[in-house]
C-alpha cells in the first residue's frame, strides 16, 4: 500500500495524496526501507561535519558521513533538548515517552542522542541513521519515568521500535559522539572542500563541482547549470540532457518510461524545466535467479566460486574471473579464460582495447568482433564516414552493449552552418587552446587533442599507457577520457591479476612512485601498476542496456549508455573537490571505479577523503539509491564491492609514521580500514 502511495504521491497527484501517505508510511518506524529510500534522496549522506556550535561532538569529522550537518539542524537539537526538559517528554514521530529530568539523567547521553537524530550521522557500510538498540536500552532503562508508563511497556519493547531487531545490523553507535572529536586539528580549509555543500545555487539549478581550480587561482570552485525536477514534489533535480528513468504509475513494478531533460524545454509553474520526450521501455517481471535448486532473489549480489555475482530481474550476472580450482601446478595465469599474459592488443566493435584476442574470445567477442591494434590508433575517420558538407572527428567511446551496431567512434561536424548555432561542448587542441565546440576547431583548421575543456595540472605532452591498455598522446588526453595513467611511455604489457596491490609486471615496465607509501590502493586488473585510491568494483546489467537501446535508438541516447557517461555520472556524486572518479571496463567484465586525488601530491586526509567517496558510491549502487537508479546512465548498475586495500611493496606494507602529524588514534585507524 505503501509503495502504491508513494508512485502516487511522487507523480502529478502529490497535492491528493501527500497527507495521506505522510499519515500511513512516513510517519511509521516499521517503512524502514521506504524512510530510508526518501531520505537517499532528500538528505543523501555526504562526507565531513564542521563549524557546529552544539553539537560541538560531531565537528573535525571531514571523512565521516551525515545526513543533516548544519546549522539549522544544530539549533533543532538543543531545542529538541530544552523541550525534553521542559516537559519531561521525548517525543519522536508517533510516540511520546515520558522521561526523568534529564539534566540529572545523563545529559550528556541526551544531547548526543538530540544531535545524532539532527545531525544524522550514517553508518559507513548502509547509510542507515538508526541508533544502536544498546544505547537506547541503556539509556531508557535509566531515565524512564515508569511511575507514567502503561504496566506493559518496558524499555525493551520501545527501543524495539527505534532499533533494528537484529543484533548484527548496522547502526549508529552514540559512544563517538558522548565526546569531543579524537582528531584535535580542524582541518585547512584548502586540503578537503565540498564547494556543492548546502546547494549554493539557485532552486531548479545543479551545482557542478570545478575540480581543477587551484586555491591559489582567480576560478570559481563550482559552477551552477539549469536542470529537471524528478517529479513535482521531488527535490532530485538532474542536469540538463541527462537520460533518466521513470516508473510508469499505472503499471506493474518493472514498467518503466526513459525520458530526457532538454535544454530551452517547457517549464512548470515555478519555472522549472520539465522531464519530457518520454519513450516507455519494454516492462519485465522483477523475477529471481536459480542456481540449479538455489534461489536468489532480485537485487541480491553473491559469488558463484571465486567470481562476484548479481540477480536483476532474473538476469544473472558474474564476473569472469579466472579462479584457482587447483591449477597451481600447471598454467595459472590468474587471466579470465586462463589467457597466456601475452601482449598482442586487439579492438572490439564496442569500443574497448583488449590485451589480446584471447582475453576478447573470453569477453564474448566472435572473430569478426575484433580487429588487430588497439582502439586508440585506429583513426574512425578513415574513408569519410560524413555526408557532404560535414568534418569528421574522432570521438572515441567504449560501449557497454554489443547491441550498439556500431559503437560510433566519431563525429559528424556539421561545416555549413553558422558554429555559434551549435551545441556548446568545449573541446581541446593540440596546441592547448579551448573552443567552444568542435565546429568552432574545424573551422580554425585546428587538430583535436581530446574531447572537453583543456585541463590544467596534467602534462599535455609524452605519450603513457592507461590503465586500459590503451597509449594516449598525453597525460591529459587520458584524464578527459576518465582513464588513469598506469605508467609513462606506450603500453608494453599485460598485468596479471592478484588481489593484493602491487606491480604485475616485469622490465621493462617501470611504475612511477605511488602518491603516498603505504597507501589505500589497488593494482587494476589487467594493469601494472599499484594506485593510490579508493577502489569499487560494480557489475552492470546487459539486459537493461539492451532494453534502453531498444526503446531510444538514436545516436545521442547511445551516448548516455557509454562506459565514459558511467564514471562521469558517478563523478557528479563525489562532493570532494580533491578527488575525482577514473576508471575502465575489466577484462573480468566488471567496471573498476577509482576514486583518486586530483592533485599529484595529495595529503593524507585527501586520500582518506577519496577511499571514503569510493565506498559511499558502493553502497549508493549496492542500496540501490533513487539518486543512481533514476538516471539511465548509472541506472543498469546492479551490484558493487570495495575492492582497495595496503599496497605491497616488496611483500611488505610500508606505513607512514606517526611524524606525518598522525594522531595515534588516527594511525589506528587507517590501520583498521586495511
Amino acid at each position: 500500500n505503501c509503495r502504491k502511495l508513494c508512485l502516487k504521491t511522487f507523480s502529478n497527484e502529490w497535492t491528493e495524496s501527500w497527507e495521506e501517505f505522510s499519515v500511513q508510511c512516513l510517519s511509521q518506524f516499521s517503512e524502514d526501507s521506504l524512510l530510508h529510500c526518501i531520505d537517499e534522496v532528500e538528505e543523501p549522506c555526504e562526507l565531513g561535519c564542521d563549524g557546529l556550535s552544539y553539537c560541538t561532538n560531531f565537528n573535525n569529522r571531514p571523512t565521516e558521513l551525515f545526513r543533516s550537518c548544519s546549522v539549522q539542524a544544530d539549533d533543532a537539537a538543543r531545542n529538541d533538548v530544552a523541550l525534553w526538559t521542559s516537559k519531561g517528554v521525548l517525543t519522536l514521530p508517533g510516540l511520546q515517552i515520558p522521561i526523568r529530568n534529564i539534566s540529572h539523567c545523563s545529559p550528556l547521553t541526551w544531547k548526543a542522542v538530540a544531535c545524532t537524530l539532527q545531525i544524522k550521522p550514517c553508518h559507513r557500510t548502509s547509510h542507515t541513521n538508526r541508533i544502536c538498540r544498546q544505547d537506547c536500552f541503556n539509556l531508557l532503562s535509566q531515565c524512564m519515568d515508569w511511575t507514567r508508563m502503561p504496566a506493559d511497556t518496558s524499555a525493551a519493547s520501545i527501543c524495539s521500535r527505534l532499533s533494528p531487531d537484529n543484533p548484527n545490523t548496522p547502526c549508529v553507535s552514540l559512544e563517538p559522539y558522548l565526546e569531543p572529536s579524537d582528531q584535535p586539528y580542524s582541518p585547512p580549509s584548502d586540503q578537503v572542500t565540498q564547494p556543492c555543500k548546502g546547494d549554493p545555487c539557485n532552486i531548479g539549478q545543479v551545482c557542478a563541482v570545478n575540480r581543477y581550480c587551484q586555491p591559489l587561482r582567480s576560478c570559481q570552485p563550482y559552477s551552477c547549470s539549469d536542470g529537471c525536477k524528478l517529479g513535482e514534489v521531488s527535490q532530485h533535480i538532474v542536469p540538463v540532457g541527462s537520460y533518466v528513468r521513470i516508473p510508469i504509475s499505472s503499471g506493474n513494478r518493472g514498467c518503466l518510461k526513459i525520458c530526457q531533460c532538454l535544454d530551452g524545454g517547457s517549464r512548470d509553474l515555478d519555472n522549472h524545466l520539465k522531464i519530457e520526450n518520454c519513450q516507455p521501455m519494454p516492462c519485465f517481471p522483477l523475477e529471481d535467479c536459480w542456481i540449479g535448486s538455489n534461489r536468489q532473489e532480485h537485487g541480491s549480489s553473491f559469488y558463484i566460486e571465486c567470481n562476484f555475482c548479481s540477480c536483476y530481474a532474473g538476469e544473472m550476472t558474474c564476473t569472469k574471473k579466472q579462479c584457482d580450482m587447483g591449477l597451481r601446478d600447471v598454467a595459472f595465469t590468474s587471466l579470465p579464460c586462463n589467457c597466456p599474459p601475452h601482449h598482442v592488443p586487439v579492438c572490439g566493435r564496442n569500443g574497448r582495447t583488449y590485451p589480446s584476442a584471447c582475453l576478447a574470445k573470453c569477453s564474448g567477442l566472435n572473430d569478426s568482433d575484433f580487429e588487430f591494434g588497439s582502439c586508440e590508433e585506429k583513426d574512425p575517420c578513415t574513408g569519410n564516414p560524413c555526408d557532404e558538407g560535414e568534418a569528421c572527428i574522432p570521438a572515441k567511446r567504449v560501449c557497454l552493449s554489443l547491441l550498439h551496431s556500431p559503437c560510433p567512434q566519431h563525429q559528424c561536424v556539421n561545416v555549413r552552418d553558422a558554429c555559434n548555432t551549435q551545441e556548446s561542448n568545449p573541446v581541446c587542441d593540440t596546441d592547448g587552446h579551448q573552443h567552444p565546440n568542435t565546429c568552432y576547431l574545424v573551422r580554425y583548421g585546428k587538430t583535436l587533442a581530446y574531447h572537453g575543456p583543456c585541463l590544467s595540472g596534467c602534462r599535455r605532452t609524452g605519450v603513457v599507457c592507461g590503465i586500459d591498455g590503451n597509449t594516449y598522446s598525453s597525460e591529459c588526453a587520458a584524464v578527459a577520457r576518465n582513464v588513469l595513467v598506469d605508467y609513462p611511455g606506450p603500453c608494453l604489457a599485460v598485468g596479471l591479476i592478484d588481489t593484493q596491490a602491487k606491480q604485475q609486471c616485469s622490465s621493462p615496465v617501470i611504475c612511477p612512485p605511488l602518491a603516498s607509501p603505504g597507501c589505500l590502493g589497488v593494482t587494476p586488473p589487467g594493469a601494472c601498476c599499484p594506485v593510490c585510491a579508493g577502489a569499487i568494483r560494480v557489475l552492470y546489467s546487459q539486459k537493461q542496456v539492451d532494453r534502453a537501446l531498444y526503446a531510444l535508438k538514436s545516436t545521442q541516447a547511445i551516448r548516455a549508455l557509454t562506459l565514459q557517461a558511467v564514471l562521469r555520472a558517478l563523478d557528479r556524486h563525489v562532493t570532494v573537490a580533491e578527488c575525482t572518479v577514473r576508471g575502465h571496463l575489466t577484462v573480468e567484465l566488471d567496471i573498476l571505479v577509482l576514486v583518486v586525488p586530483v592533485r599529484p601530491a595529495p595529503s593524507l586526509l585527501q586520500l582518506q577523503a577519496c577511499v571514503s567517496e569510493a565506498e559511499k558510491l558502493s553502497n549508493l549502487v549496492r542500496l540501490a539509491s533513487p539518486k543512481l537508479v533514476s538516471e539511465l546512465s548509472v541506472g543498469t548498475l546492479t551490484a558493487a564491492r570495495v575492492v582497495h586495500n595496503v599496497v605491497v611493496s616488496g611483500g611488505k606494507a610500508l606505513w607512514p609514521t606517526p611524524s606525518l602529524a598522525l594522531t595515534p588514534a588516527l594511525f589506528l585507524l587507517l590501520r583498521c580500514w586495511s
